[in-house]
């Protein structure tokens, strides 16, 4: 398995081998970037997010959820993480926390499930307790599933009115970004519970998935965003946290 450093690199995550040889002061045309290396024992870390208590939570891609507290990467994963495929590209994906996490220590994993029949972007929520996820529970599946590793997205973003967006890939198969009845392609909305908001520009469409909020989308999962919805233009992702 390829083991890769973990970076902390001012706001930014950087996960380039080279730049962490470097350990150096990176300058650009605005600011300095100090590069620190937290860890070397991450497999495929994918995802971070911070903790009101000032810890880290670390996707790795073969399916683990990592904890970082006290300058240290803890040696155990987190349990109660759902069964994940892993491979090409599939795996354990997004980590993303809910608006008012301080309040009810809940949060959102987006991963590749299935069998050998067929995989699709999966998005489970769950809460955070001592060593541990509880109440894990599936709120969204990107169907119909197909085989392949490839353009599987994901991430996960919450606006300001605490709706919830999650990409999803083409999987490699880019006709099906254009299909209104698959979610290959497209950046989803939903409630945080994951039923679909009743303004969501196909509700009511024929032949549309309700969910769906746009498409025509490759493989989205750069950063943190909120898309324009259908109807509004080209879909742009304008970033507001940027994670890779």
């Amino acid at each position: 398995m390829h083991r890769r450093r973990f970076v902390l690199a001012a706001t930014s995550v950087l996960a380039a081998p080279a730049v962490v040889r470097a350990q150096e002061t990176l300058k650009s045309a605005k600011a300095g970037y100090r590069l620190v290396t937290l860890s070397r024992d991450l497999v495929q870390p994918w995802s971070i997010a911070f903790l009101p208590d000032g810890r880290m939570l670390i996707t790795e891609r073969p399916g683990r959820l990592r904890v970082f507290a006290n300058g240290r990467l803890e040696p155990r994963a987190l349990s109660g993480v759902p069964p994940v495929r892993a491979g090409g590209q599939a795996g354990l994906l997004d980590v993303c926390l809910h608006p008012h996490f301080a309040q009810n220590r809940t949060l959102y994993l987006s991963y590749i499930s299935g069998d050998g029949s067929g995989t699709a972007t999966t998005v489970a929520r769950a809460e955070l307790g001592d060593g541990g996820l509880g109440n894990v529970k599936v709120i969204f599946e990107a169907l119909p599933r197909s085989q392949g590793s490839l353009n599987l997205g994901s991430r996960i973003a919450f606006d300001r009115a605490g709706l919830m967006y999650v990409s999803i890939g083409d999987r490699f198969q880019m006709q099906r970004a254009q299909d209104l009845g698959d979610f290959a392609g497209k950046i989803v909305r939903l409630r945080d519970d994951g039923s679909v908001p009743p303004d969501n520009p196909f509700v009511g469409k024929a032949g549309a998935r309700p969910e769906i909020f746009t498409w025509g989308n490759r493989n989205p999962q750069g950063s943190r965003s909120i898309p324009r919805p259908a109807g509004s233009g080209r879909s742009s992702m304008a970033p507001r946290v940027a994670m890779s």
